[in-house]
């Protein structure tokens, strides 16, 4: 199946798969050095890792008990690294839901695309739509409600929820949705990171790079294709590492594609006519939701970010002087530049943080709003815990993942097993009433949504979340809720007004450029594409200069 898409798994003559441990961990930048990250053994990884795990509390699965409704969740990890290892979902389940974990295809394996027969790209999204069919078609026997099933991802979890949503795979015949709501922490699909853009994303380029070095013809894009079909797969993980560490553009190097298939158009075009499932959704993200602080703060790499920012601030699209003149305003109160190096970094993760995390969920949520009623609630969050024993103080990417997932509840055994940590220091620090109070609301309202399509059909510890406003328009207030320890819940009115309205002036200044690309109306248009890619980056140096 290397390259191919995914199919059902074999099964035994009486129709049955002996499921008696986690599956494999799929391949993933050099996974050798993933081994300690995810606490596997090298023989942990495979090509064979397409794998669902499901989580059922109790007598859920015999014939006389009401189905439940489904939690299905896709993990994160930049779409190169990463597995369900690590994702308990038993706390989840004892709350009245099926919890469902699934292994999908990473980096070359699961993303190379040449638009043709041989690599036809977005083999991650099929492999988490198989799940889905899966889902669909199996749940039931497992106390599952398949009529029920809520989709929910973090990061580049996040951002392939969304895809799915924009996907023209969402529907099966007849126009009966795989999924039927939806939850998007930490990613969506209009985020500048989650698809390939033109040009950038060479991947038959790529292609040509790594048959160069395992020995494979270049005479063909089939030829190539079938020849690393029979290549090392460690070999072909291990150069297509090398070849994203000198790529100028990484991010863009392995990345879903708009194929024409699965995924019809640029997102935010999909977006912008409509065309999205129309379901009850939730996202957010962390208060800090951008690189941490302590590496940014290694001198070295602010010198190596702070040169190339302005090396490419020097190339601004038209039009962008206007949103640079407003950044200003919003992000330095008036004042022409930051008075500090302190200062300016602390500039640098607030912008990054509102455009490559926060924006596309709230913009994302908005669309959902815009074109929704109230029987398709759209509730919005910031999650502002810090925990009291991370340094530096702050709220980082993924730490609401530890109180909806339940980890101050899981067992010691399961801690050491996933982790590998003997001494349980940290399992320790979870394990206090406070973490498991946080984790305990956390978790309530997370299954509430799963149940009910609303967090707080009744008020949760005394806090009820506020939806955005049905068929709103751009002028209308956005209500966030702040999420903490129940008694510091809070819900902000309008959220960050100024902060969004800047970044969707962006975006679509950047989408008129992608536009002219993909239209072929100018010839200049490959050029201005690629300086709308990096005109955030522009942005931020003249922020910062």
């Amino acid at each position: 199946l290397r390259f191919r898409l995914p199919r059902p798994a074999y099964l035994d003559s009486r129709g049955r798969w002996l499921a008696r441990r986690y599956g494999n961990a799929c391949l993933q930048g050099a996974y050798r050095f993933r081994m300690e990250a995810l606490n596997l053994s090298l023989d942990q990884f495979s090509e064979d890792c397409l794998y669902l795990n499901l989580f059922v509390s109790g007598n859920a699965s015999e014939a006389s008990q009401a189905k439940l409704p489904v939690l299905l969740n896709i993990h994160g990890g930049t779409l190169l690294v990463g597995g369900p290892h690590g994702y308990p979902g038993q706390v989840l389940a004892s709350k009245g839901i099926v919890m469902a974990t699934l292994s999908y295809r990473l980096n070359i394996f699961g993303l190379i695309s040449t638009g043709t027969y041989s690599a036809p790209g977005n083999l991650a999204l099929w492999d988490q739509r198989a799940a889905l069919m899966w889902i669909r078609d199996s749940v039931e026997f497992f106390g599952g409600d398949p009529g029920r099933v809520t989709l929910s991802g973090e990061s580049a979890g996040g951002s392939s929820v969304g895809l799915h949503i924009v996907s023209n795979g969402r529907f099966l015949n007849g126009g009966r949705p795989l999924f039927h709501q939806a939850v998007l922490m930490s990613g969506a699909d209009i985020a500048n990171w989650a698809v390939s853009r033109p040009v950038i994303g060479d991947h038959e380029g790529s292609i040509d790079y790594i048959a160069g070095f395992v020995g494979c013809s270049r005479s063909s894009v089939a030829a190539t294709m079938s020849c690393l079909a029979s290549v090392s797969a460690y070999e072909i993980d291990k150069w297509s590492l090398k070849r994203r560490e000198d790529t100028t553009e990484p991010e863009w190097l392995w990345a879903p594609v708009v194929d024409g298939v699965l995924i019809g158009d640029i997102p935010l075009v999909l977006r912008k006519n409509g065309d999205f499932m129309k379901l009850p959704i939730m996202g957010g993200f962390t208060r800090d939701d951008t690189v941490r602080s302590d590496f940014i703060e290694e001198e070295s790499v602010r010198n190596i970010l702070f040169d190339e920012l302005t090396k490419r601030g020097t190339k601004m699209i038209p039009g962008i002087e206007a949103i640079v003149e407003e950044a200003i305003k919003v992000y330095l109160q008036g004042k022409r530049s930051a008075s500090s190096r302190a200062e300016m970094f602390q500039l640098m993760k607030n912008v990054t943080r509102d455009y490559e995390m926060i924006q596309p969920v709230y913009q994302a949520l908005r669309f959902h709003a815009n074109r929704q009623d109230s029987r398709q609630p759209v509730f919005l969050y910031e999650f502002g815990y810090e925990k009291r024993f991370q340094w530096p103080p702050e709220v980082r990417h993924g730490d609401d993942l530890d109180y909806i997932l339940g980890v101050p509840f899981v067992s010691s055994d399961w801690w050491q097993r996933v982790s590998g940590e003997a001494d349980l220091d940290k399992f320790n620090k979870f394990n206090t009433t406070e973490q498991r109070r946080l984790s305990d609301f956390m978790t309530t309202l997370w299954t509430n949504f799963v149940k009910f399509g609303n967090p707080t059909p009744t008020p949760v510890r005394g806090f009820k979340w506020d939806r955005l406003t049905p068929r709103s328009n751009s002028d209308s207030p956005v209500p966030c809720a702040i999420l903490n320890l129940p008694e510091l819940t809070s819900v902000t009115p309008d959220y960050k007004r100024k902060e969004m309205q800047l970044w969707k002036r962006f975006y679509d200044l950047e989408l008129q450029y992608v536009l002219q690309l993909s239209s072929g109306e100018s010839s200049g248009a490959t050029s201005a594409v690629l300086l709308a890619i990096g005109s955030a980056a522009a942005l931020l140096a003249r922020l910062l200069a």
